[in-house]
């Protein structure tokens, strides 16, 4: 993404933003923004995940029958 934004240098940050699939809930974000001294982009921060906030539960493991 952060090479696609290079060129648009009207924009000096953007966020990703992750769903879920089954229930569209917002999964997780990260925001960044271009550095003042190189032009390039940089992550601001750490990516935040709902699983930080106990929203998920772990995935199902299958059972593989013998």
């Amino acid at each position: 993404m952060a090479r696609l934004l290079r060129a648009v240098s009207e924009h000096r940050w953007f966020r990703l933003l992750a769903r879920e699939r089954k229930t569209e809930g917002l999964a997780g974000s990260v925001e960044w923004v271009r550095s003042p001294e190189t032009g390039l982009w940089v992550q601001f921060d750490d990516p935040w995940t709902a699983c930080d906030y106990g929203q998920h539960e772990p995935a199902p493991t299958m059972l593989l029958a013998a």
